[in-house]
């Protein structure tokens, strides 16, 4: 999810919510506002704000947790390496005339219908009906991209279709650009694929989102409420990954408009203070300061704001700000990769860079839940997790307690980090560590289970491993309490009541009785 393209179908590419819109409602709301009530009755609406578009309202109160709806497949495209016509695709590509992934083309080409397709000058690919053509083409593309067809277009249809052909090349171009913008990935390699939603592409973004999505094996698009939804509200959902959500307002509004091609405004967005860029304050050593938001020269004071101190100097941020940007390259290379070679060495350079580059970000005051202290947490951890377990259970503490704090759109983040944490503590096995494991792990399945549903993967993985956690707790339990029993029987010579279950000469006599 985090740190792709628009070019890949490995990023949430729903409708980007807030790019120029005329004040008259459209008059294709209509056709969507009937496929909704027809296929999600009463629990949600289609609505338009001149500022969004085509938005979806809770026509209902939702508690946290509830499903809100269940969306199947509006089209499916799935890579077909047989085909003459992707074969094409593939071969176009290669001569550099493609300028987008040969699936996006291939899906374009899957959502034409079977008169479009038949005339084709190599064999038929799958078509859809002229109804779910329509639909798709009421999804989102941006106006200036469909303005005339690419060169790419063109190519294709020279390609595919003898000379005079009726296929129109902007309908195709249309439809490629429905699928850059509202496409959700299906696999990777020989198994790639694709799928648009026509309901569920009326979701705006939000990096507070209010809703969370996920699809099933059938690839039906579920979306539950991550908190208390109330009837009329508009229904978010975030078009970043969980790691993503936890960077800096820049960063995020950066990573939007390269893939999403629009500003974002959300709630977070628009606050004032950024609270993925934390500091330790220079002036009174105790509290937090944060960066702001707006963009100031770089000698203007104001740069951090302490909530006891107010505005800091130019000269008392310099500092701290010099260490955040030499560390900047380096931790978003972090996010991008979870194997960066700093983290993969262990005991060697590398790990000891890692070591470095977290003692660096700490000595110079960043804290808390600045996302580049994070980053370096986690690769730390990382490195660390065969040679000293011990520090990188600390550090996946650490982690977890900042996310903690930091606000709902975490709730991800933190589940997933309860189950590395859980994980790393059984493995070390201790009493205290095994009680610490199973609690953990059941904090991270209620989360699971209230962001996705009791029958998803993750939460099945939590509750295996609380389970698995649970069941080693009480093997060392038994354990320790024969030893205790035995070590009694050394220092006081008695032969004591061993635990039920245990072997000795009284449990010994007690079976043989009982045989």
């Amino acid at each position: 999810q985090a740190g792709q393209t628009a070019i890949n179908f490995g990023i949430h590419t729903c409708k980007p919510p807030s790019v120029p819109m005329a004040d008259a409602e459209p008059p294709e709301i209509s056709v969507v506002q009937e496929h909704v009530a027809t296929y999600h009755g009463s629990a949600v609406e289609v609505a338009f704000l001149p500022d969004k578009g085509r938005v979806l309202l809770a026509a209902e109160s939702f508690e946290p947790g509830e499903r809100i709806l269940l969306e199947y497949p509006l089209v499916e495209a799935a890579v077909d390496q047989g085909a003459a016509a992707y074969k094409t695709l593939q071969k176009l590509k290669e001569e550099g005339r493609l300028e987008f992934a040969p699936l996006f083309y291939w899906a374009a080409l899957c959502t034409l219908t079977a008169p479009e397709v038949s005339a084709a000058s190599c064999p038929p690919w799958p078509a859809v009906p002229e109804t779910t053509q329509g639909h798709a083409l009421l999804l989102h593309a941006p106006p200036e991209a469909c303005a005339e067809p690419s060169a790419s277009t063109r190519a294709i249809v020279d390609a595919l279709w003898p000379a005079g052909c009726s296929i129109d090349p902007l309908r195709l171009e249309r439809l490629l650009q429905v699928w850059i913008y509202n496409s959700f990935d299906q696999g990777d390699g020989p198994c790639e694929a694709g799928v648009i939603y026509l309901a569920s592409s009326m979701l705006s973004h939000s990096c507070a989102p209010n809703a969370a999505w996920h699809q099933d094996e059938a690839n039906s698009f579920i979306l539950h409420a991550r908190g208390s939804i109330a009837e009329g509200e508009e229904i978010t959902i975030p078009y970043l990954g969980p790691n993503e959500l936890c960077m800096p307002t820049e960063d995020r509004r950066d990573i939007l408009a390269t893939t999403k091609a629009f500003h974002c405004s959300c709630e977070r967005c628009s606050e004032p203070l950024d609270t993925a860029r934390i500091f330790t304050c220079p002036r009174c050593g105790e509290g937090h300061a944060l960066a702001v938001v707006a963009a100031l020269p770089a000698d203007a004071d104001g740069a951090l704001v302490c909530s006891p101190c107010g505005p800091l100097s130019a000269t008392e941020v310099a500092p701290l700000l010099q260490v955040e940007a030499r560390l900047r390259s380096w931790a978003r290379a972090q996010q991008d990769s979870h194997s960066s070679s700093s983290a993969v060495t262990v005991g060697g350079v590398a790990c000891d860079d890692t070591i470095a580059r977290l003692r660096e970000a700490e000595a110079a005051g960043l804290t808390g839940g600045h996302w580049i202290l994070d980053a370096a947490r986690a690769a730390a951890a990382a490195a660390t997790t065969t040679s000293d377990p011990n520090f990188a259970i600390e550090l996946l503490r650490k982690r977890l307690a900042a996310h903690e704090l930091a606000g709902a759109h975490t709730v991800t983040q933190c589940a997933r980090l309860r189950m590395a944490l859980s994980s790393a503590l059984c493995n070390r096995g201790g009493v205290n560590d095994l009680r610490e494991a199973v609690d953990t792990c059941s904090a991270a399945a209620d989360s699971l289970a209230l962001l996705f549903g009791d029958d998803h993967p993750e939460h099945q993985q939590a509750a295996t491993l609380q389970g698995q956690a649970a069941r080693k707790l009480a093997t060392v339990r038994k354990t320790s309490n024969l030893d205790s029993a035995r070590i009694a029987t050394v220092l006081s010579g008695c032969d004591p009541v061993l635990p039920k279950g245990a072997s000795g000469k009284r449990n010994a006599r007690t079976s043989r009785r009982a045989r």
